[in-house]
């Protein structure tokens, strides 16, 4: 509390831009790493930027992510880790910045592809998210309006999962009896409130906020929403965007619509042994709805409905692969480099291993075979971890846009493919003229990063200078 006051304390003016990407390739589409396959995902990636209205600093963003946050297993390296959340904040903060907040958007079954695989592909997707923030603020637009607004409200819902509610009843018990039930189980008991409001017998309460920017809804979701529940409220209502603020204010776990509630079983998943009841997700978005109304955007009262689903995929093998990043600046070689990596999963039930490499066809004429990481958590499936030599793998790009087709057969014949764009653009040259002030000549120099360059004079005074940022060049 007493951080949050110093923030409001130092609180200054800022102009405000807000942009969203679609990246469908973050989350695990055709494999399952508590994913579905063929299932729709929540692809939005949304930033909010504060600038210095005097001289366009970043001063500080807020941005969010569609995928789970699960790469770095901290209890195994005895080591507490912000995961992707905080390599994407640093990397953020050294290219704009300012202080970034990274946090989740939409989370329920939104799992990476390399999910659970370690610190390495941790980074790695790392690279490919804060590219893809980046993009989005390339064609961010500037908030005008000067309407703000938030309203909040309880929802209540009667929870149906005892052992939830038995491990918030053992939170009162003595620590060394804690810890032995974590020892036994692996679980620890729940640090929630047991009292009224917020729990009265299997009736449970939460707030729900939403706050309105100009003409974006952000809502607090107090767990891991289902993608069907932002997309839902998404159509539900006027707000030109809808953030969903995942794990805000509580966190009940997973929670869907309750036409979804038979599926974790058939898909292997924990999704129903972490929600609290399979009716939680269409009542946030019934009062979601009546929130958004409260802060002035026009909504209908529209209920969940199953999304355009691929059920055949859960029958196949699947393949995904990312570049990272995807998009970048050529060098002084005239080339950029991105690093590769493809992840097969076979298909539920039979197990048909992929037989021999993946495939690639780069788009510039040249290909080439390499290994893979296998994953999956589906029945009955093995041979998870990398599967011949190079996993991961550099590879080199002129200026130009192409698309990347990674491609495989199973030991059973079936064919698997996956397709991405990698975007190269030429080396930015920039050409300066100025004068010291005083009239004394010298010769500038410019500090470059990758979007933005400072001028100044050799012997570190004062420098004006006329720089053209349109003369691109190898």
């Amino acid at each position: 509390m007493s951080a949050i006051a110093a923030a409001a304390r130092s609180a200054r003016p800022a102009n405000l831009q807000f942009a969203t990407l679609r990246d469908p390739n973050i989350a695990g589409v055709n494999i399952n790493q508590d994913n579905y396959q063929g299932w729709v995902n929540d692809t939005q990636l949304s930033i909010l930027r504060a600038v210095s209205p005097s001289t366009g600093a970043t001063i500080g963003l807020f941005a969010s992510v569609p995928v789970h946050g699960a790469h770095v297993c901290g209890q195994c390296l005895g080591i507490l880790s912000a995961d992707y959340f905080g390599a994407v904040r640093a990397q953020l903060d050294r290219q704009l910045g300012g202080v970034s907040v990274v946090g989740p958007a939409s989370l329920g079954r939104l799992e990476s592809p390399v999910e659970t695989t370690g610190l390495r592909n941790m980074e790695w997707i790392s690279g490919v998210i804060a590219n893809d923030l980046l993009e989005a603020l390339s064609r961010a637009q500037w908030i005008t309006s000067s309407t703000l607004s938030a309203r909040e409200t309880m929802v209540r819902t009667t929870a149906t999962n005892a052992a939830l509610l038995a491990l918030d009843d053992a939170w009162s018990l003595p620590d060394a009896q804690k810890q032995q039930e974590a020892t036994a189980t692996g679980i620890y008991p729940l640090d929630r409130a047991k009292t009224a409001p917020f729990r009265t017998g299997n009736t449970v309460r939460t707030w729900l906020t939403a706050f309105r920017i100009g003409p974006d809804a952000f809502l607090s979701e107090p767990g891991e929403p289902f993608p069907e529940i932002r997309l839902t409220l998404a159509k539900a209502t006027a707000a030109k965007t809808v953030v969903a603020l995942s794990k805000g204010q509580d966190d009940f776990g997973y929670f869907f619509p309750a036409f979804d509630a038979p599926y974790p079983e058939l898909y292997n998943s924990d999704h129903a042994v972490f929600n609290i009841s399979p009716n939680l997700g269409d009542q946030i978005i019934a009062a979601d709805e009546t929130l958004l109304s409260a802060v002035g955007f026009r909504t209908s009262a529209l209920a969940a409905s199953p999304l355009a689903n691929d059920y055949a995929q859960k029958k196949l093998p699947g393949l995904q692969m990312l570049a990272s990043p995807p998009t970048g600046d050529a060098g002084r070689s005239g080339r950029f480099t991105t690093t590769l990596q493809a992840i097969y999963m076979p298909a539920a039930v039979t197990d048909a291993q992929l037989a021999g490499s993946v495939h690639w066809d780069f788009g510039d004429g040249t290909r080439t075979a390499t290994g893979y990481l296998q994953v999956g958590q589906d029945h009955g499936q093995t041979g998870q971890g990398p599967h011949g030599k190079p996993i991961l793998f550099a590879h080199s790009f002129r200026p130009g846009t192409y698309r990347v087709r990674a491609t495989g057969t199973d030991t059973a014949g079936n064919s698997v493919s996956w397709t991405i764009t990698v975007r190269v653009f030429r080396r930015l040259r920039v050409n300066c003229s100025g004068r010291v002030t005083g009239g004394q000549r010298t010769v500038l120099r410019t500090v470059r990063t990758r979007r933005s360059i400072t001028v100044l004079d050799a012997a570190g005074g004062t420098a004006t200078a006329r720089c053209n940022l349109g003369d691109f060049g190898r």
